[in-house]
C-alpha cells in the first residue's frame, strides 16, 4: 500500500504545494489565475464524472460511492470562481483535513490502480 507510487505522489504532492505557497504571493494579478484554475477544474471534474460513469468504466463501488474528494472537486472549482464564503471554508477545511488523510493513507482497494 505504501510502495513506490505512493511516494512519488506525495512527492509530487509536496513539490506542488511548495511552487503554490512560493509563487502565488509573487502574482500581479491573481484573480485570472485563479479563475482560470476555478474553470479549468470544473471542466476536468466533469469530464471526469461523466468518464466514470459510461458503461464501460462503470463499477457500483468505484463509480457510485460519492466521496469527500469527489465533492471537493466541485467545491474547490466554486471556490475559484466566484469566492464564495461557504465553498471558501468547505474547501479549506476538506482539503486540509480529509483529503491529506487520503493522501497519506490511501484505500486498498486503490492497490490494484496503481499497479
Amino acid at each position: 500500500m505504501f510502495g513506490t507510487a505512493h511516494l512519488i505522489l506525495l512527492g509530487v504532492a509536496a513539490a506542488c504545494a511548495g511552487m503554490t505557497l512560493w509563487g502565488v504571493p509573487k502574482l500581479t494579478r491573481p484573480d485570472v489565475v485563479f479563475r482560470t484554475a476555478g474553470w479549468l477544474l470544473l471542466v476536468l471534474s466533469v469530464l471526469y464524472t461523466v468518464w466514470r460513469l459510461l458503461p464501460g468504466q462503470f463499477s457500483w463501488d468505484g463509480s457510485l460511492p460519492l466521496h469527500f474528494s469527489d465533492a471537493l472537486r466541485f467545491i474547490c472549482a466554486v471556490a475559484l470562481l466566484s469566492r464564495p464564503r461557504w465553498a471558501v471554508a468547505i474547501a479549506y477545511y476538506w482539503g486540509l483535513t480529509l483529503n491529506s488523510q487520503a493522501l497519506l493513507t490511501p484505500h486498498p482497494s486503490m492497490l490494484g490502480a496503481c499497479r
